[in-house]
């Protein structure tokens, strides 16, 4: 049988390999993240009164470069509209040259061990969590979205079946299909 994380792989696994027997675990978190989770929230709980506002985009791959376009626009809009917002992106993400009109505003971070991700996550007060509308995304979990809740971080985030899913909207997550919702969602 095959073991897969989410109902939407198991979906497309079923018609691939007719017959056999498919699974599904969705992620959770290891003991080991949810400690390093916990330690990072204490930590960053000291420092979070600042006068800036900090959204955060984490790439663990160049396939997130065409998903982060998707937002390009709204935060572009939203950055110069207000100063004090920063937008920090860690990983492998290359901005585009129309964010030189706010490049005081970016942070950045090189790719990172997962085991630093709750400090950095902890660090923003938004996480941001863009998704092309294809199979492909369709079959991701939820694991950006995890990561941040664990750190006491919201997210932003494409709609999507398994997000869907897995969170409740304007409860623990603010899912948007259309620039106007993510332009609402970030302001």
């Amino acid at each position: 049988g095959l073991l897969l994380s989410t109902d939407s792989l198991e979906a497309v696994t079923a018609l691939e390999f007719p017959g056999k027997a498919t699974y599904v675990n969705r992620n959770a978190a290891s003991a080991e993240m949810v400690i390093l989770s916990n330690l990072a929230m204490e930590e960053t709980g000291k420092k979070r009164c600042r006068d800036n506002f900090i959204m955060g985009y984490y790439s663990g791959s160049n396939t997130h470069n065409r998903d982060f376009e998707l937002i390009e626009d709204v935060l572009l809009e939203f950055m110069k509209a207000h100063s004090e917002v920063r937008l920090k992106v860690v990983g492998c993400l290359e901005l585009g040259a129309k964010f030189d009109a706010v490049k005081e505003q970016v942070l950045r971070e090189g790719f990172m061990d997962w085991r630093r991700l709750p400090e950095s996550i902890a660090e923003i007060d938004c996480n941001l969590m863009p998704l092309e509308d294809t199979i492909f995304h369709q079959c991701k979990s939820e694991n950006k979205w995890m990561e941040a809740a664990l750190v006491g971080v919201p997210t932003i985030g494409s709609m999507n079946k398994e997000l869907e899913s897995a969170t409740r909207q304007l409860e623990n997550i603010i899912l948007c299909r259309t620039a106007e919702e993510w332009r609402e969602g970030v302001g």
